[in-house]
């Protein structure tokens, strides 16, 4: 029998564990659990890896309990080695040990210590079956259009708006695209006519399971132009464009794909090891990768040129100064970093924040550091690490974004909300409702005037109009 979810557990958290294995049964999720899908007479250790090869994800309970346990450890990492995607669901307010960091650095944590239990297993139920292929994508709600902004009668309340109609509207939904899997990332190109897009794809066989896909769209009528499947035995983690968009890059763990966005046909592979986020330099020969090492690339050798060691942590996020001189990396404890590229030094470092950084973005002054965490939005000196400021967030800030004018910012997170904020006023500006349960990635158009957002099945984009 094939599972939705295989529950990682201490059994010294057996009863926790059972009512979230009830809760996600009772919502159409199915489970396997030890002791009770154990069967009489087996051996134990075989049962266990059959059942996370029989899964399509595995649900971590995290705890003090788990922190100290073998076997937890043991399954996360056949798990993660089987390329299944991690769930992990902290039942105390505890930090996760190293050894099972390295294995959920770039998973959503469902902060379940903190109630409502029940709400949250419910969402993250909808989220696995989405993963499976259970739920059927459901059309938009509609968006709310401030109250001062007159609205033609001739259009109802759940229609996009054409881009050429945009002036009418302060901030609206523009249009979505239906993306049947979890986008991993969305940029406009340089004209603003189309988006390319990185699409992780449905866990499972064929024909529900689907690989993932890099896809282009056309933003002025929606329609998808190209999808081709990318060759990853892993969960996609990240995907960058490079800055003369003539080449694109999509990653799990272990391997780098580099194709022509224009075109999708694969250029190059790179083998790597525990790399969580990459972006390219200045042109398309070179590349920045965070992980177990913070490491250089020749993309045209496809080896590691520059490797900086001085790293104590597992990176969790990464930005690099437009000049590509300068990188900011936040290790899995909090501490923030700044390093001199050419020269492989270390400028500065902080520890004074609790939780990683999950989205950071450098100003393109390249004076100024926003980044966002499950704890705070906040601007950041480049010169001295000293923070500047803390902008009103939401809770489990994923990802954070600046307009090319540095004057506008975005962040997304796990509250069904977009925020835009005026860097030069210092204040909140709008607040976007999403149909997704979170944003996993926001951007601007080139020209300042749209935003871009992912979220569980869409890739939205929004008006930004002053």
């Amino acid at each position: 029998m094939n599972y939705d979810v295989f529950i990682c557990h201490s059994s010294k958290d057996k009863p926790i564990a059972d009512t979230i294995c009830r809760l996600l049964e009772a919502n159409g999720v199915t489970c396997w659990i030890a002791p009770r899908n154990v069967r009489p007479g087996s051996h134990y250790a075989e049962e266990i890896v059959d059942a996370i090869d029989s899964s399509l994800s595995v649900l971590l309970v995290l705890s003090e309990n788990s922190n100290e346990s073998v076997h937890v450890r043991n399954e996360l990492e056949l798990g993660v080695s089987r390329g299944k995607v991690i769930f992990p669901i902290l039942i105390r307010n505890v930090k996760p040990s190293k050894a099972l960091i390295y294995y959920i650095s770039t998973s959503q944590w469902v902060e379940a210590w903190i109630p409502p239990l029940e709400k949250k297993i419910i969402e993250l139920a909808e989220v696995i079956k989405t993963l499976s292929g259970k739920t059927i994508a459901k059309p938009n709600p509609p968006v709310p259009v401030p109250v001062e902004v007159e609205k033609p009668e001739s259009r109802s309340n759940s229609q996009e708006v054409p881009p050429e109609e945009m002036d009418v509207y302060k901030y609206a939904r523009v249009r979505s695209f239906d993306t049947q899997a979890t986008p991993i990332n969305a940029f406009f190109t340089r004209d603003g006519t189309r988006i390319i897009a990185g699409i992780r794809g449905i866990i499972g066989k064929p024909p529900t399971g689907k690989p993932p896909v890099f896809s282009i769209f056309d933003f002025g009528s929606g329609q998808k132009i190209i999808e081709k499947p990318v060759p990853l035995a892993g969960i996609p983690l990240f995907m960058d464009l490079s800055p003369d968009q003539q080449t694109a890059m999509i990653a799990d763990s272990w391997k780098i794909i580099l194709f022509n966005p224009v075109t999708g046909e694969v250029l190059a592979e790179l083998q790597t090891d525990g790399v969580k986020c990459a972006s390219f330099l200045k042109d398309a020969s070179h590349a920045i990768t965070g992980g177990k090492d913070l490491l250089i690339w020749d993309l045209n050798l496809k080896i590691p040129v520059s490797r900086f060691r001085e790293q104590k942590g597992f990176i969790r996020s990464m930005a690099v100064s437009p000049d590509a001189t300068r990188a900011v990396i936040t290790e899995e404890n909090g501490t923030v970093k700044l390093w001199n590229l050419t020269e492989k030094q270390e400028i500065w470092s902080v520890n004074r924040y609790k939780t990683a950084f999950t989205g950071m973005t450098i100003s393109p002054d390249g004076k100024q550091l926003l980044a966002g965490s499950r704890d705070r939005i906040c601007l950041i000196d480049l010169i001295n690490g000293d923070e500047i400021l803390n902008f009103p967030g939401h809770p489990g800030c994923l990802c954070v974004a600046m307009s090319a004018d540095g004057e506008k910012a975005l962040s997304g997170g796990s509250d069904n909300t977009i925020l835009l904020y005026d860097l030069k006023r210092q204040i909140l500006i709008h607040e976007y409702l999403t149909s997704g349960s979170w944003t996993g990635s926001v951007g601007f158009s080139p020209d300042g005037r749209y935003a871009i957002s992912c979220d569980l099945r869409n890739i939205n984009t929004w008006s930004v109009k002053d």
